[in-house]
């Protein structure tokens, strides 16, 4: 038999470990929160991207891994620093000046667009340094001086990272602000009060640089309409890839980052499929009718579409038209095309040739067209 004493003692016990457990699992959340700004919460293996990205991310990549330990040294002062971020966004409404926010389906080309677009032009922009203080990135700026660089930004990226505290940032961290930390929903919804603060923020971050504003998010191609209500000044510039590349780079960086490829990568609509490479198509496809979807919303005017493969033979042209014809700046286009030459297009079949048919295939089930010089694809570089 058991004695009173002794089971008292395995109750306290019991207890004491029930305590421990709790403590530990709200401490991991707090840490979570934390690295929900750097690695969002649907990166399921956040260290085996990592080790996959310090493997093959480059540069770009490091600097990436770089960014998580700087932004924990920098929580501490960006916590600080919120209330005089408030004081800023309270001085005003909407922004005054022209504004480009770049769109697109995830692996279509946007970082390069927008980084030529930033570097070529004097507009203002978030960089790898404001994503370090999510909570007060225009004091930080303010406090350490860091201003526009546009000269530093580079037109290479590993999967929408930069490299360089003052190079490009998607700002994904300032989205999550309006639209919830849920990156991966299609149709976020956007309130009043969350549409005014955005509005602030971007009128605030024009004032404070004196320029008009390029920035990027992927997703904007599902909902652009929601932004456009309150930003009156915006015009967005969606990319467009031929779809089986846009396939294939989708169906890789599914494995690249999230070591799955039944994983998606970038949005996805609600039509899904076991099979990776009929549910990468799927998505391809869902890309499709979200792009047509926001052009038929908001018109031609405000909705450009724009082909990354014409991107990439003429860059100095796309990046003249957007200086005259929507930020208002003057722009000689000969400069530009010296100083922007032609990009090399990366269309080529990196997967087998079965796996090449099968999307086509699947692109083509869907009412997705396939261009035909594709399916000739050996496997060499073109452009």
């Amino acid at each position: 038999m058991t004695s009173p004493s002794t089971g008292s003692s395995r109750l306290e016990t019991r207890r004491r470990s029930i305590a421990g457990t709790s403590s530990s699992v709200q401490a991991w959340q707090k840490i979570r929160t934390v690295l929900s700004r750097f690695v969002p919460a649907h990166f399921r293996n956040p260290v085996g991207l990592a080790w996959r990205v310090a493997r093959s991310g480059g540069p770009e990549g490091r600097f990436a891994l770089l960014s998580v330990p700087l932004g924990l040294i920098a929580a501490p002062l960006d916590l600080a620093l919120q209330p005089f971020e408030r004081r800023i966004y309270r001085r005003y409404t909407e922004p005054r000046r022209p504004m480009v926010l770049v769109c697109g389906p995830s692996r279509s080309g946007t970082s390069v667009v927008t980084a030529a677009i930033i570097r070529s032009l004097p507009v203002g922009y978030i960089n790898n340094f404001m994503a370090l203080f999510p909570r007060s990135p225009l004091m930080a700026s303010r406090l350490f001086g860091i201003g526009p660089n546009n000269n530093r930004v580079g037109l290479k990226t590993y999967y929408g990272r930069s490299r360089g505290l003052g190079s490009q940032n998607d700002g994904l961290f300032l989205w999550d602000r309006w639209l919830g930390q849920d990156r991966t929903n299609p149709e976020p919804v956007l309130s009043p009060n969350a549409g005014r603060e955005m509005g602030r923020f971007w009128a605030a971050l024009q004032e404070q640089c004196s320029r008009p504003i390029v920035s990027k998010n992927n997703s904007l191609v599902a909902f652009a309409s929601s932004v456009a209500e309150y930003l009156p000044n915006v015009r967005f510039l969606c990319l467009r890839r031929e779809p089986i590349y846009l396939a294939q780079s989708l169906l890789l960086a599914r494995s690249q980052i999230h070591g799955d490829p039944r994983v998606p990568y970038g949005l996805q609509g609600s039509s899904r499929d076991q099979d990776p490479v009929k549910d990468v198509c799927r998505q391809v496809w869902f890309y499709e009718k979200a792009r047509q979807g926001q052009l038929e919303s908001l018109g031609a005017d405000r909705f450009w579409t724009l082909s990354y493969e014409e991107f990439c033979r003429e860059p100095g042209a796309l990046v003249h038209s957007v200086a005259t014809g929507v930020l208002g700046l003057e722009a000689n286009l000969g400069d530009l095309q010296r100083s922007l030459p032609p990009i090399p297009i990366h269309n080529r079949r990196r997967v087998s040739a079965a796996t090449f048919e099968a999307l086509a295939s699947g692109l083509r089930s869907l009412g997705v067209p396939v261009a035909a010089e594709a399916l000739l694809d050996d496997g060499q570089e073109a452009g």
